[in-house]
């Protein structure tokens, strides 16, 4: 097997196209949508890509890596961190709710090609004084393969619980048995917003448009840019990363951006990417001035029953963070981990190490604090 590092998408052999194909049929987070809008629009200046390929004696890819250095990208838990350009870490950012080293698990050479990529990370020179690879899902197989590899090299590797995933897999014929599913809570709320649709709409102040088309991308970006900007969010860090998801979403056929307008002006969006049977919900706003109308809810309530009805899907992905308002569309919640390695034999890696340690015995003490002083107080 060999390992050939490459440093644009337009470069990779075939093979390594065919496989993200493969692995990108249902999920969007392995799409070359999704690592092509990343590296265009979704870095830092002095941030660089490397794509690691293991291709067998027969060119065949078996394992596709996208990495960036240096690590502590945003979104990352080591963001705050000075981190050294002798870095690495998996290509993701804020809007990430998964990542993974693209392998064909049903191979039986993939765990070679597991353990040949990592073994040639952990000999690289200029070494890396530190790798992380967040929003791993712990329990596949590249995950432990990778988890084990590294435990065996000259790094010391430590798994660490990231962030939760708030999703929902179902097979449901309509949108009206998709709510007769929820709870009873949730399915009050989800009547309470049929019934505000249904009075803007009896007061003729609601249109309501979707586009998904490629020659709609640019109707779309406005929108997005006008909401977006009146809305209570903070700006984005990458300002172009939303409007080229969009854009190349479009031109794939696999955007969803639904529109609310109430007496004539665009009020809300609910932006949304189909990939096969998965629908990743990517964001919603609305302008704060109508939110007495339920705008923003409304709009997720009438793309949920469109990817249903229309698209066919049978997951819905609200991304990471445990906000209180997923668990009224979603029921489901998976855990995603990282593993951050520290390496042993540099003393920028050992620092690194020490710093992590110490960061978690904080982390721990305080916890243990905060448990004395909750059980005095109900005591």
């Amino acid at each position: 097997m060999n390992v050939n590092d490459y440093k644009s998408l337009h470069d990779l052999p075939e093979s390594a196209h065919l496989l993200m194909r493969r692995q990108a049929a249902n999920n969007l987070y392995l799409s070359e949508l999704w690592f092509s809008t990343m590296m265009n629009a979704g870095l830092e200046a002095d941030a660089q890509v490397s794509i690691y390929v293991v291709e067998n004696d027969q060119q065949q890819c078996l394992a596709l890596a996208f990495l960036r250095t240096p690590a502590g990208q945003n979104g990352s838990k080591f963001a705050h961190w000075v981190l050294s350009r002798h870095s690495l870490a998996g290509l993701t950012n804020f809007q990430s709710s998964f990542f993974s080293v693209l392998v064909d698990d049903e191979d039986s050479d993939s765990q070679t090609a597991l353990v040949k990529l990592i073994g040639y990370l952990v000999k690289s020179k200029p070494r890396w004084h530190l790798i992380d690879l967040n929003l791993m899902a712990p329990q596949t197989m590249a995950y432990k393969v990778i988890h084990q590899t590294l435990n065996q090299s000259n790094f010391y590797c430590q798994p660490y619980l990231y962030k939760g995933n708030w999703y929902e897999r179902f097979a449901f014929a309509d949108f009206e048995q998709y709510v007769s599913s929820r709870s009873k809570s949730n399915k009050k709320a989800i009547k309470n917003y049929q019934r505000k649709c249904r009075k803007l709409q009896r007061q003729q102040r609601m249109t309501i448009k979707l586009f998904s088309q490629a020659d709609e991308a640019e109707l779309a970006v406005g929108i997005y840019l006008e909401i977006y900007q009146q809305s209570w969010k903070e700006p984005d860090l990458f300002e172009q990363f939303y409007p080229q998801l969009i854009r190349r979403a479009a031109a794939q056929g696999r955007l969803r951006f639904l529109c609310i307008y109430l007496d004539g002006n665009p009020v809300a969006f609910e932006f949304a990417i189909v990939t096969g049977t998965q629908c990743v919900m990517m964001r919603t706003a609305y302008i704060q001035a109508y939110q007495h109308d339920s705008v923003g809810a409304i709009a997720i309530m009438l793309m949920v029953e469109h990817v249903i009805e229309q698209d066919g899907v049978t997951e819905l992905d609200f991304g990471t963070d445990d906000d209180r308002y997923k668990q009224t569309w979603v029921t489901q919640r998976r855990e995603r981990y990282g593993l951050v390695s520290f390496n042993r034999a540099t003393g920028l890696g050992r620092f690194y190490h020490l710093i992590d340690m110490i960061n978690r015995i904080k982390a721990t003490a305080k916890d243990r604090i905060k448990a004395v002083i909750k059980q005095e107080q109900q005591s």
